[in-house]
């Protein structure tokens, strides 16, 4: 089968589902190629061995992979982020997509949106199927991250461009069974939707020894609580901040580490720094290797999101398998899989008290923090592993272009 991935993010930038989606389809014998952009997620700078051009070609993954300009940005860049989405999709579709031969079925990688409206907009000339692949739920996640108002001129034409990719897409993959029922409640079709969890990358992320590292960074007596991983504004993380100086004098051996950066990074620092919290500390952007190493030195990793948040955390799979304990704070799908999996805590999001509270009780509970890492490392090698899901996606694409069949027929 020819199979086309359509996505403005794709390696060697950090999206672990689409270079394992392409290997996993290569080997499988389908004939893969990609319409991408120049890769510069997440530091907003084109990564070395590339340059910026209209298009270029070649040959990675085993797949042909066209590559289109698009914008690089910062995260916190709002206007360079939407006229890099807007370019990417514009020229997508007139040199990437439709000069090429005509594939089997597109997948289309979201976010951002304006890449599900190319897919669309290609299936419509085209009349190719599509598999739409919701990892982020816009414009919802705008609205929990207080960037857009329900009732904005700009929140209804995203509404209306989610609408007219929903209808036309043959298949829509989610992350959770709340992402699932926030589509049905916009009326599309339960047939078309699957419920296809991401999943770490057991080739990096594993239990190993941190003793050297924690003695390295003056760990060795102190309770480590570590965000690792983007740091967006829906994650709601002044609230960690805040649970930080609440515990600070109480409980002075707790350490609260973030390791990453995003949008939200630098007024948490600033924030950090204007309360003079001795019991906080950041750390830039690291590669795979290094972030696997951090999460093995902390005692407890922590995901704080918004009330509101659908998906589950791409690296929450991260620290499962590197057999660490979590704590949540949030509702929703990513607090029913750790209480499903019994792989950690869960308190309600946006309450410092509350999680200032689960803290204390993680550093005092040494026999339930090695079981929830246990438990955690067991999902990860199981309904969560990579194979497994990986089989899943494949036959919905299969399925995808079986209803296009179907409906020439």
């Amino acid at each position: 089968m020819r199979i086309l991935i359509l996505s403005q993010y794709f390696p060697p930038e950090p999206i672990v589902r689409l270079r394992d989606l392409t290997r996993h389809l290569v080997a499988q014998g389908h004939e893969v190629s990609v319409v991408t952009s120049f890769p510069s997620y997440p530091l907003g700078r084109v990564y070395d061995g590339y340059r910026l051009r209209l298009r270029a070609r070649s040959e990675e993954l085993g797949a042909t992979v066209t590559r289109v300009f698009a914008v690089p940005h910062p995260g916190r860049a709002k206007l360079k982020r939407f006229l890099s989405y807007s370019l990417f999709a514009g020229l997508a579709l007139p040199l990437g997509l439709l000069p090429r031969q005509r594939p089997d079925v597109a997948y289309a990688y979201h976010p951002p949106l304006t890449t599900g409206l190319a897919a669309a907009l290609y299936h419509v000339v085209a009349r190719v199927p599509f598999v739409y692949d919701v990892q982020d739920l816009w414009p919802d996640a705008f609205v929990a991250a207080g960037m857009l108002k329900r009732d904005s001129a700009a929140y209804r034409s995203l509404r209306a461009i989610e609408n007219f990719i929903y209808c036309h897409a043959s298949r829509i993959n989610v992350l959770s069974d709340g992402m699932k029922n926030n589509l049905l409640a916009k009326g599309v079709s339960a047939q078309k939707i699957s419920v296809i969890s991401n999943w770490g990358d057991p080739d990096v992320y594993r239990p190993s020894d941190s003793r050297e590292l924690r003695l390295r960074l003056g760990w060795e007596d102190r309770f480590v609580v570590m965000v690792a991983g983007n740091m967006g504004l829906t994650h709601g993380l002044e609230n960690v901040i805040e649970a930080a100086a609440r515990v600070q004098d109480a409980a002075p051996h707790l350490i609260f580490v973030f390791v990453g950066s995003g949008s939200a990074k630098p007024a948490l620092m600033a924030e950090t720094e204007a309360r003079r919290l001795s019991n906080v500390v950041f750390y830039d952007q690291v590669s795979q290797t290094e972030a696997a190493q951090f999460i093995s030195a902390a005692d407890v990793m922590l995901v704080h999101l918004k009330e509101g948040e659908f998906s589950v955390p791409h690296r929450i799979f991260s620290y499962m398998l590197c057999g660490k304990p979590i704590i949540v704070a949030a509702s929703g799908s990513t607090a029913t899989l750790v209480q499903e999996h019994k792989c950690g805590w869960v308190c309600a999001p946006s309450d410092s008290i509350a999680l200032s509270e689960v803290v204390k009780a993680a550093s005092a509970d040494a026999v339930s923090c090695q079981q929830f890492g246990r438990n955690g490392l067991t999902a990860a090698h199981g309904v969560y592993s990579r194979s497994h899901l990986l089989g899943q996606i494949e036959q919905t694409i299969i399925s995808a272009q079986n209803s296009q069949r179907g409906s020439q027929s």
